[in-house]
């Protein structure tokens, strides 16, 4: 067997399960679980949001150690359960090196969804929640037309590396410059009505509850991670369409 190999694979499967928004807690136990599926002296996992650190002693005493950065985490349960499902496979059956990288592979060539899900999806977002906050149907019109554009706006910054912070302020900023035309040609009755039920597609809801998750099991530095994201993700909400709103009244 040859352990450099299998670390370098059993990484990628933990990389793969942090970026995609799987709990700290999951990803730990899910790499020390597969590598020590193979016979290894002792295994040492440590990881953070944005780094997976991981150390294992061979039977002869010999150490070898990997660091993986984390730049960019998005969510996507699907993945999750897919890989749990390879996770929990590796455990049982503990397949060859090859074997292992041809499932990952199908497991990457499978976790895009349609583009145009996603985009009905986020009008559909937008549409529920504008009701759900007491908006009129115009008013959810309006918000279903609006969820596409963050859509767009998001997957147009993602492409080029923009932090999860400025992107979430853009999307907003935009989101609030929508929705201030369409009251403007006639189109709608409430704005905060239209806006706060856009805006449900950039809460952070998982991320928070991930990072409250972290902190009760014991992963402090986690989920103070996690929460310090999540609180200045909901910061950029408020400062991009505040920007936005102050302009539109001193104007």
């Amino acid at each position: 067997m040859n352990y450099y190999k299998l670390l370098n694979v059993i990484t990628s499967i933990g990389f793969s399960l942090i970026s995609s928004g799987a709990e700290t807690y999951r990803v730990e136990e899910s790499i020390e679980r597969m590598l020590s599926a193979y016979d290894l002296a002792e295994v040492d996992v440590f990881v953070i949001p944005n780094c997976i650190i991981i150390t294992i002693r061979l039977q002869d005493n010999t150490s070898i150690t990997k660091t993986k950065r984390v730049k960019a985490r998005t969510i996507n349960l699907d993945k999750i359960d897919l890989l749990n499902d390879l996770v929990r496979s590796i455990c049982i059956k503990k397949p060859d090196i090859a074997t292992i990288e041809k499932s990952i592979e199908n497991i990457h060539q499978i976790e895009k969804k349609s583009p145009i899900k996603q985009i009905i999806g986020h009008g559909l977002v937008a549409f529920g929640f504008t009701l759900m906050f007491g908006g009129t149907y115009e008013d959810a019109l309006c918000a279903i037309l609006i969820g596409p554009l963050i859509y767009f706006v998001m997957y147009g910054a993602a492409k080029f590396q923009v932090n999860s912070i400025f992107k979430t302020m853009v999307a907003s900023s935009v989101t609030a410059i929508i929705a201030l035309l369409f009251l403007r040609i006639g189109l709608g009755d409430n704005l905060d009505k239209i806006i706060i039920g856009a805006f449900m597609n950039l809460v952070p809801g998982v991320l928070m509850t991930n990072g409250i998750r972290d902190i009760i099991v014991g992963d402090f530095v986690s989920g103070q991670v996690r929460l310090t994201e999540a609180v200045l993700i909901a910061t950029a909400m408020a400062v991009g369409a505040g920007i936005v709103l102050s302009v539109y009244m001193a104007i």
